[in-house]
This record gives structure tokens, sequence and C-alpha cells, in this order.
């Protein structure tokens, strides 16, 4: 079978299998959506999403160890990864466990809601972290099915922990919370342990200080981009009362397949984009912008149906769906700008520059959601204000990749950004012309489907 061919056939099976296993947890995530609203108040159910933003902070507390881990591990034998993981992951587990000793000793002094949110947060990044190392490891091994495997089996485990014990209790969802990562995490040390280890020494010594000084940039970069994806939430937290913010932090919930889709297929992206000529890295990677507007033109077939359904089972949080479709008009460019601009920028050792676009992100949020704060527009339009950044941040990202790697393509870019503008204009179309949801449905369809399909071509010809 020729190269390419193969080449071709790896790609799409690891997508299918680490990106099966992301969808599922973000189906899980829809689930949550609609059972946990049902089981706390609104007041509680706003504590809950404040420590979900936190939470998805937490990769920063393992200081860069699981990044540079993580590069350290790219094209090297899965038995030497097995062999190191066992001395990374005790340097991991050292440094959580201080980290809850010294948080957990703070606490004390303080009031019952900061101090249950101080102890969650850092024992939850204890076991999280571990799963992130285990994934990082398996994915560079080339095992995407263990590493998708771990990597949804915490959503399975939280889903049916909700189900069989029915918290209405903020203390006992955070504990199921922290219990799912912790079983996760001792699943995927048990699939790293099951690789034979290899006897043979490597190209160069395991260092802790050379691990976290490889990954600190890396990491400094997916913290922004963390927290580019979350500054409005916390500003809104601070700016408005706690059922508001529950409001917002349910809209939120609408970037959770968005964000499934990109960790997916970044992860594959990266791995197959690093395999290929350094001036061929940045065309392939640009191809995933069809990819990306073909399944964002797909997952807005279903928009209609969730509004109906949140409306009919959930009347409390029906006066968010406004800030739902605010936010979802904007997933597709972040979806873009860190599978394509970041994935180029890292594939090609522009570390510094995929840093700059974060940051750039991060900006372009705090100015355009604080001015929307303070000018007091509705949350729909601090939602709205979000979806704007990630347009500006794609383009300040191009021009970026631009300069640095003029050899580049700007078509796909310019083709993607065209499509989803028609396809976010379909969907608003089809709700503001009736109330009936099939009907939404066939319009948007009608309306969006030359687009769609288009994508799904190209993206069929670039064999993704």
């Amino acid at each position: 079978m020729p190269k390419t061919t193969v080449a071709r056939v790896g790609l799409r099976r690891d997508l299918l299998r680490y990106g099966g296993a992301i969808f599922g947890a973000a189906g899980l995530s829809v689930v949550q959506v609609f059972l946990i609203p049902r089981q706390l108040d609104v007041p509680t159910y706003g504590h809950y999403r404040l420590f979900l933003t936190f939470v998805s902070q937490i990769g920063v507390l393992h200081f860069g160890l699981a990044d540079g881990a993580f590069l350290r591990w790219a094209g090297e034998s899965p038995g030497l990864i097995a062999r190191e993981w066992r001395r990374v992951v005790r340097w991991l587990l050292a440094i959580e466990l201080a980290l809850v000793v010294a948080v957990s000793s703070l606490a004390a002094f303080s009031g019952p809601l900061v101090r249950t949110f101080l102890i969650a947060i850092v024992v939850c990044a204890l076991f999280a972290n571990v799963v992130a190392l285990c994934c990082y490891a398996l994915q560079a091994a080339g095992d995407f099915r263990r590493a998708g495997r771990v990597m949804i089996t915490a959503p399975i485990l939280f889903v049916a922990g909700l189900f069989v014990f029915s918290s209405h209790v903020l203390t006992q969802v955070l504990a199921l919370y922290i219990a799912s990562f912790a079983i996760s995490a001792i699943y995927g040390a048990s699939c790293i342990l099951r690789i034979r280890r290899e006897a043979e020494a490597p190209a160069s010594p395991l260092k802790l200080g050379t691990l976290v000084g490889a990954g600190l940039p890396v990491l400094g970069a997916s913290y922004a981009a963390v927290l580019a994806q979350s500054v409005d939430r916390l500003l809104v937290s601070v700016a408005s009362p706690i059922t508001d913010f529950a409001l917002y932090g349910f809209a939120s919930t609408a970037g959770v397949a968005a964000n499934s889709a990109t960790q997916a297929v970044s992860r594959v992206a990266l791995s197959h984009a690093a395999r290929r000529p350094v001036e061929d890295r940045a065309r392939f990677l640009g191809e995933f912008f069809y990819l990306i507007a073909a399944g964002f033109g797909a997952a807005l077939v279903a928009e209609p149906l969730f509004e109906h359904v949140v409306a009919r089972t959930l009347p409390l949080y029906g006066s968010a769906l406004p800030i739902v479709r605010s936010l979802t008009l904007g997933l597709p460019f972040w979806v873009g700008i860190h599978v394509v601009i970041v994935c180029t920028l890292q594939s090609c050792a522009l570390v510094r520059r995929q840093l700059v676009v974060e940051l750039i992100g991060v900006a372009f949020v705090a100015l355009t959601v604080g001015a929307s704060l303070y000018a007091g527009v509705p949350l729909w339009s601090v939602a709205g204000a979000v979806s704007l950044a990630g347009a500006l941040t794609l383009a300040s990202g191009t021009v970026v990749v631009r300069r640095s790697l003029p050899h580049a393509p700007a078509q796909p870019v310019v083709a993607f950004t065209g499509t989803v503008i028609v396809q976010g204009a379909a969907l608003l179309i089809a709700l503001f012309t009736t109330d009936r949801w099939i009907m939404q449905t066939m319009i948007y369809a009608a309306l969006a489907a030359a687009p769609t399909i288009w994508s799904a071509r190209r993206a069929a010809r670039a064999h993704l």
C-alpha cells in the first residue's frame, strides 16, 4: 500500500477512534445539561458552573510537566514512553500532593463555600492532571483507542453517578465529579502499565527541570487558550448576580461540542502534521478549515430541537436561549484558531508566536466583554461580543501565520469565514421565521445545505 494511502487511512482511523470517544464525552455533557439543572436550584447551579470555570484551568497546576513530557515523547517508541512515564508520574504526584496539603491548610481559614471550592479544585487537579499525562503518553505512543477510552471514562462515571445518587447538594455533586476523575486516572495508569518497557537508554537523560522548561511555553499558550474561552464567564460572574451567571453558565454549555471537536481534531492533526515536511504542514492543516465548516453546518441542524427541549423541560433557563445563539455563532472561529492556526505554529516550533495568538484572543475577549458589561447591555449581547472576539482573533492569527510562514495558503480561511457566516445567517433566519422547531430545522437545512455540502466535499477531496 502506498505511503500516502497509509497516511490517509491512519489519519481517518485516529480521527474516528479518538474523535469518537471525545464526541461520546460531549454527548454525556449534553445529558448533564438537562440533568444537573433539574437536581440543583438556580443559585446552586450557578455555583457549580463557577466551579467548572475554575476547573477548566487546573492544567496550569502541573507547571508544564505534562506538556514537556509530551514533547519529549513525540516520535519515541511505546516501550520507552511507558518506562519514562513511571518516573514522570511520580514527579507529578509529588507536585499535586504538595499543592493539596498547602491549599487545604489555607482553606481552613476561609468561609464554607470558598473552602469547598479550594479543596475541590486542587484535589480534582491531582487526578485530572494524571489523566492528562496518561492520555499524552498514549497519544505519543500512537494508541488513540486507549487514549479515547481514558478520556471518556470520567464523564461516563460522572453521569452514571448523577443518575444513581440523584444529588441535590453542591458538595455531593463535586465529590462525584472528583471521584470520576480518580477512577479514570487509575484506569489510565493501568493502560500505561500494560505496555512492555524497553531496556534501551533514551538519547538524553530524563530531568524534571528539562521537562518543565520545555513544557512551560506550551502550557502558557494552552492556559491562554483556556482563559480566552473562559474570561467572559469570569467577568460575568463578577459583574452579575449569581442567578444571571447561572443563565450565562448554562448557555456556555453550547461550547461543549466545539471544545470536544477542538480537542479531538487538534491532537490527531498535530500528530499527523509532525510526520510531514515542514513546508507542507501549513497546507495540510489549512484543509481542516473545510472539515470544521462542514461539521458546524451539520451540527446547527440540532439547534432548533435543542431550544425546543430546553423550553419544554427547563423553563427556568428558557431566557438563556438568546445567549446560546450568540455564543454558538462564534464557536467555529475558536475551533479554527486552535485546530489550524495554533497547530500550524506549534508544528513548526513557533511556540512563542502561538502564545502571542492566544494572548491576542484573551485581550479581544476581555476588551469586548468588559465594554459590553460596562455599557449594561443584555447578556446575549455580551455573548455576541465573545463571538466577535473569536472572529478578530482568527483574523489576527492568520496574519501571524502568513508572516511567519509565507507559503501558508490564504484561500481556506477566506472560504471558511464566508461559509460559517452564511450558515449562521441561515440559522438566524430559520429561528426568527417561525416558532415551530420542525419548520425551523427544515428552513435552516434548505438554506445551509449548499455551503455545508461544498465544505464536506472539499474536506473529502483533502482526504480528511
